[in-house]
């Protein structure tokens, strides 16, 4: 019941579809959320075997064989990632044996019978090719990516709704905590034990944000396919600030990371939210988290909370679902289409009519780069009194 309640949040589309399962509630899904170093590979082998380590905790004296997945997003990273992966599991494990193999290869292994020497044989494969099968545990690593174009959203949301839900029992998630990424929001959520009770469970999130990132239309896109654009159609300039280049801020080595934040806090200074779902405790984040992208967490009568960073994304968005208008000075370029307003006055005006249909909105950037010193006195004078 835990997996169908954290995949649901996930789930594509707008319409609210009774989701349940026959099943036992199932321990919460757990979180390896880390802030990555100067190369991503050596943490996501250790915390990938963290991860295994929690499994092999809390299911003492279980064989693994045949019975574990590790799914990644794509071939690229699995042929880096399968090698150091493996040296881990020869080297940690002492008296256990694991080996890898892939979901075709696992098709010819009996799940009573173990592999060479006694070895217990473990999964690891991409999301795609993981399709239609499940396993009693899955680890999904690396599947995050930025909230973006729509085509890009879709195939996110995709790889982290499908490898959730390939586990039978069990679900983990170890990825570095990606600002502006489809699971920043696990970087908020506490878990909270108590009495699972589903309904409640399948309240904890919507999935209206979800659906919103991949229902966005290719109309709404920018520019011609053979202009240089960044991902959300801003013209890019060889002198412009790479105000979309990587901007993860980094931990300090492991062996320095400081103590765990206790309390209502999270490191970011926002509300920690519970959750009787996810399990978020070895989530190892010290960072500001600022605003989230994606946030199924916040609900305003059934609509998801969106912040929305250009005038394309304010016109497409549905009704009330917006909560922050961020058309700042640390987005770069001006709307270059003729079907959408561009500035001063034009954009003003298309802001205030955006205003009437978004009810919601609690936050609003601008600077006067953007719309003009005057489109900036009519709107503070005119539409937010």
């Amino acid at each position: 019941k835990r997996i169908v309640a954290g995949a649901a949040a996930f789930q594509g589309s707008f319409d609210k579809k009774d989701v349940t399962s026959l099943g036992p509630p199932g321990p919460p899904l757990k979180t390896f959320l880390f802030e990555s170093g100067a190369e991503d590979l050596p943490e996501y082998v250790f915390y990938s075997i963290a991860a295994l380590g929690h499994l092999m905790c809390n299911y003492s004296g279980l064989s693994f064989h045949n019975r574990l997945a590790f799914l990644v997003p794509d071939l690229d990273f699995l042929e880096k990632f399968q090698p150091a992966l493996q040296e881990k599991l020869t080297t940690d494990f002492g008296q256990r044996h694991f080996q890898l193999t892939s979901c075709e290869d696992s098709f010819s292994i009996l799940s009573t019978s173990e592999g060479s020497e006694g070895s217990e044989v473990l999964i690891l494969d991409t999301v795609e090719h993981a399709k239609g099968l499940e396993h009693l545990f899955v680890i999904c690593v690396a599947l995050d990516a930025k909230v973006r174009d729509w085509q890009t959203n879709l195939i996110t949301r995709s790889l982290i709704y499908q490898g959730i839900t390939r586990a039978q029992l069990h679900a983990l998630v170890v990825n570095r905590l990606l600002r502006e990424g489809w699971l920043e929001f696990l970087g908020v959520v506490r878990f909270k034990e108590e009495a699972f009770e589903e309904p409640a469970a399948l309240a904890e999130t919507t999935n209206a944000a979800a659906a919103w990132a991949v229902e966005q239309r290719e109309e709404f896109r920018r520019g011609s396919k053979d202009s240089k654009v960044d991902d959300f159609g801003f013209p890019l300039s060889d002198d412009s600030p790479k105000t979309l280049a990587e901007e993860e801020l980094r931990s300090p080595p492991r062996t320095a990371r400081a103590k765990k934040p206790t309390g209502d806090d999270t490191p970011s200074g926002m509300q920690a939210r519970d959750s009787s779902v996810w399990d978020t405790e070895n989530n190892e984040i010290h960072s500001p988290i600022q605003q989230l992208r994606f946030n199924p967490l916040d609900l305003a009568q059934g609509e998801a909370y969106m912040a929305v960073n250009c005038m394309e994304e304010l016109l497409a968005a549905p009704k009330n679902s917006v909560r922050e208008i961020n058309l700042g000075s640390d987005l770069r370029g001006e709307v270059w289409d003729p079907k959408l307003p561009g500035h001063g006055d034009a954009r003003v005006k298309a802001i205030a009519e955006a205003l009437k249909v978004q009810r919601g909105v609690y936050t609003l950037r601008l600077t006067k780069s953007k719309i003009g010193l005057e489109g900036m006195q009519v709107l503070t004078t005119r539409v937010l009194t």
